[in-house]
């Protein structure tokens, strides 16, 4: 029986459009498949606003700019853990979808599979 192999790219391809569907905010983990380095979610951290109105509406303005500012930031902080628990998850799936056990075996016995590979899907479809 031949054994069925697939490139690179396919895989890629496969993963990207597996964790777009299955995962919550699965679209950052998969521009950073496509990319190939992880997205940089810190241009996105949201700015505090400060009131520069007059000193009798100032704090009232304020409040809300502080109650607007907490919140987008707790969004903020979800989606860099989110993007986080999705490397993972990629790294799982192609892991187990596109690594037969002896590649895996290679995988593991790798250098660097604990401190590089084991939950870095960039660095993972590489030592494919």
């Amino acid at each position: 029986m031949q054994q069925q192999s697939v490139t690179h790219d396919t895989v890629k391809d496969h993963v990207v459009q597996c964790v777009q569907k299955m995962h919550k905010n699965g679209i950052d983990i998969a521009k950073s498949l496509k990319k190939e380095e992880m997205k940089d979610l810190s241009i996105l951290v949201p700015r505090r606003k400060v009131s520069v109105a007059s000193d009798a509406s100032r704090q009232v303005e304020q409040d809300g700019f502080d109650i607007v500012h907490k919140v987008e930031a707790q969004e903020h902080l979800k989606r860099v853990q989110q993007l986080e628990e999705n490397k993972t998850k990629a790294c799982a799936l192609i892991f187990s979808t596109y690594c037969n056990r002896v590649m895996q075996s290679h995988i593991e016995e790798h250098v660097d599979y604990e401190s590089k590979i084991k939950n870095d899907p960039f660095e993972l479809l590489k030592a494919i």
